[in-house]
């Protein structure tokens, strides 16, 4: 889904603001260069909310969860 005019569109890419790196592609380098790393903290009210303790997950752990492939 495009939000953006093509004015904008090209506007901002010729500013260097926008390119064409998405949000899959950093995380993918993430899960590369640093997969130790901690990706995803839960709300620290996750038990008063749900029950559950907060977790933290890593970009690797991420991974276990919500595989992406490496294309």
């Amino acid at each position: 889904m495009i939000l953006a005019s093509t004015q904008d569109i090209n506007k901002y890419e010729k500013m260097g603001i926008w390119g064409t790196t998405t949000i899959v592609n950093i995380f993918k380098k993430h899960v590369r260069k640093i997969p130790e790393q901690i990706c995803i903290i839960d709300p620290l009210n996750k038990e008063e909310l749900t029950g559950f303790k907060p977790e933290k997950l890593t970009y690797d752990q991420r991974q276990l969860f919500f595989p992406c492939n490496d294309n």
